[in-house]
């Protein structure tokens, strides 16, 4: 007995090709054939199979394409389906678990809708006669591994044959932690793309990156490369892993790259190390190598190119190898060449030659003014002047004459070996710094000589209206331009009041300073006019004197205070008078006092004055007649002079008369009767008092 088995996977239908020696057929899922009797019977069973389309189906299984599942996946169904109605199925799952491989079984035969093989991890089921189902529990690859499912449809009409489809199930944890790059080399003129995977797993080793270039210019995509990718045990069953290609340049545009990751068919942006352009240079290279190479001299220069393309193209000397040209004294040669070359993508694109031309630099051989030597030449005003230089190099220099104090305004130039320049009347102005410069392509020389124009001060910025010095805090300062030589000095200052034709007085001390000083031109002079210690008082026109050797040159000038100062001044005026008000009152109130306090002083001395005893006779006389009045005589009144019997007016010190010195006071004499007793009436005592002893009474 011998046993024909037709594989079947993806729809295909295979030739027989296995023979296999005799075997019980539930274990080989095969059909007996007589091979002797019924060879032709066979073949046409079998062509009756492929006409009718048996051809058992796995459902998401194709050639190299494996049933793909996460791990951990509940209620994974596999469907198998194209069965024929009159077959029986027969479910084949086998697991390769840590290299130890078994098979479970599954049956679903005649009309049976549950199939028997089934448990706890999986069961078998036909919910159709042309479909078939195989539902796992939980995809759990340490029960699983590395699996395999094949579906079977037995035929039952007198001669067996079995057509079934064979699949893989490939157990995976989706890639994670992608990272890709890609780059166009200019060293190898190539792409280069890599990526790095943190963590995947596929229980089948399926571990693959697809490349996706992209013209973003026309939008087309390409796969330009399926690498496989290495990895490296990461965390129990899980891996690590990376991936690399490399392919030729595209042609010119703008290029980005997706990458697909297997297992789990993980697409990612890939990101672009530099510029994403694939683009051909478009310039020519210059140098900057000179022209002109002095004698026993080298030469260092470089090579260059605005656009180098991308990726960047390279310059090279065909001599060097190298954007830099570096030639030793020994190596330089006159006419010898040497040629640039710019290269993109190994192809070359464009040059540029420098031939060698060996010269001698410029230098200036003499400058002079009038043919004197000396490098300063002092002449008068309104003289003539001729200045000439003279100079060599090759290639033959350009002459130029300046003067320093505006070196951009040339006053002659020449591409010959002299130039020259003449002042027929030389003004003050045209003192100054006068320089020759030479220059050639090799390099540059210059001499200097300095002309002395001397004149009387004469001004540039005086003649107008007498300009203002405005004066903050006390001073203030005013800039005056002249043209002078020798520099100028204040000779005279005065004062000229508000009418500036005045002859005027002389300034006050320290009150009007001149700084004076120079530029490049030694006549443009410049003078800041100094005012301090200015007040309201010192408001009006001022007259300065500057003068040298040679003359004079009176300027006019105003003197305006500000008006804080001036509310400063009245407010510093009225708090002086205010002062001495206060000052005066406090001296006459300390006047007043001493007065007070030496009449007090003379009266408790019991000093009686020339006119005391009139006084005391008209007291005698009130005194009887009415001693009511005691209390009056008690408030002394003071006079500044006295009635005398004559009738003439007398001091007050002329009448104090020396016979009472030594006598009791009044005042002693009331504290002494107080004392003695107890009050008495005002009255008794005033009259006690005048009997004892005559007191003298002041009177108006």
């Amino acid at each position: 007995m011998r046993y024909v088995v037709f594989p079947h996977n993806s729809n295909v239908i295979r030739q027989p090709a296995t023979t296999f020696s005799q075997k019980p057929c539930e274990q080989l899922m095969c059909t007996p054939i007589n091979m002797a009797h019924n060879v032709l019977k066979t073949f046409s069973l079998i062509l009756a199979f492929v006409v009718q389309g048996l051809a058992v189906n796995l459902v998401g299984c194709g050639p190299d394409k494996p049933l793909v599942v996460q791990e951990n996946t509940q209620n994974y169904t596999i469907v198998c389906e194209d069965i024929r109605s009159d077959n029986d199925v027969r479910w084949v799952l086998t697991r390769t678990v840590s290299n130890r491989t078994g098979s479970n079984v599954g049956d679903c035969r005649g009309n049976d809708s549950v199939c028997a093989g089934g448990s706890s991890l999986f069961s078998f089921s036909r919910p159709s006669r042309n479909i078939s189902i195989v539902q796992i529990a939980k995809v759990d690859r340490s029960m699983f591994g590395a699996a395999n499912v094949t579906c079977s449809g037995i035929s039952q009409t007198g001669e067996l044959v079995v057509i079934n489809s064979s699949c893989n199930i490939d157990i995976i944890y989706i890639a994670e932690n992608i990272s890709c790059k890609t780059e166009f080399m200019k060293d190898t003129w190539t792409v280069f793309g890599h990526c790095d995977i943190y963590k995947t797993s596929s229980s089948h080793n399926r571990y693959r990156c697809t490349w996706i270039e992209i013209n973003e210019s026309f939008r087309e995509s390409v796969v330009i490369a399926n690498t496989p990718m290495t990895v490296a045990p990461f965390a129990g069953t899980y891996v690590n892993g990376s991936c690399n290609f490399t392919s030729h340049l595209p042609p010119a545009g703008l290029y980005t790259y997706h990458v697909t990751v297997i297992p789990g068919e993980v697409t990612v942006n890939a990101s672009f190390v530099g510029s994403n352009e694939i683009r051909r240079p478009s310039s020519t290279p210059y140098h900057n190598c000179p022209q002109y190479v002095p004698k026993s001299k080298g030469v260092t220069c470089e090579c260059f190119v605005d656009d180098l393309g991308s990726p960047p193209g390279v310059v090279l000397w065909n001599t060097t190898r190298s954007p830099e040209l570096r030639l030793t004294d020994s190596q330089v040669i006159h006419n010898m060449s040497h040629v640039c070359q710019l290269l993109w993508n190994n192809t070359f694109v464009r040059s540029v030659e420098y031939v060698v031309n060996i010269v001698d630099s410029p230098r200036v051989l003499t400058f002079n003014m009038n043919n004197i030597g000396s490098k300063t030449v002092n002449i008068d005003e309104n003289a003539h002047v001729e200045m000439r230089c003279n100079s060599d190099g090759k290639p033959t220099p350009n002459i130029q004459l300046v003067n320093v104090s505006n070196p951009f305004n040339l006053l002659n130039q020449s591409y010959t070996q002299e130039v020259s320049y003449i002042i027929n009347q030389a003004p003050c102005e045209a003192s100054g710094v006068y320089r020759c410069d030479v220059n050639n392509s090799i390099g540059q020389d210059s001499q200097s000589c300095i002309l002395l124009v001397s004149c009387a001060p004469k001004g540039t910025s005086i003649d107008r209206n007498p300009p203002t010095v405005n004066v903050t805090n006390g001073s203030g300062v005013l800039t005056v331009n002249m043209t002078a030589y020798p520099q100028p000095q204040i000779k005279t200052s005065v004062y000229l009041g508000t009418n500036d034709s005045s002859d005027g007085n002389k300034v006050k001390e320290n009150s009007i300073y001149a700084a004076c000083s120079t530029t490049l031109s030694t006549a443009l002079v410049t003078c800041n006019v100094i005012v301090i210690n200015m007040t309201h008082n010192d408001e009006g026109f001022y007259r300065i004197v500057f003068s040298n050797s040679l003359g004079d040159l009176p300027f006019t000038f105003y003197v305006k205070v500000s008006e804080n100062d001036q509310q400063a001044g009245a407010t510093t005026k009225t708090d002086e008078k205010i002062a001495g008000v206060i000052v005066l009152a406090v001296m006459l109130s300390v006047v007043v006092v001493l007065i007070l306090v030496a009449i007090i002083w003379v009266w408790r001395r019991g000093w009686t004055l020339p006119c005391a005893d009139i006084t005391n006779q008209r007291s005698t006389h009130q005194n009887q007649s009415s001693v009511d009045t005691s209390e009056h005589y008690l408030t002394p009144v003071t006079t500044n002079t006295l009635i005398t019997t004559q009738g003439r007016a007398t001091p007050l010190y002329d009448a104090l008369q020396m016979k009472d010195v030594g006598m009791q006071s009044h005042y002693e004499g009331i504290r002494q009767e107080h004392n003695g007793s107890e009050i008495s009436s005002n009255k008794d005592l005033s009259s006690n008092m005048r009997k004892t002893r005559n007191e003298p009474i002041y009177v108006n």
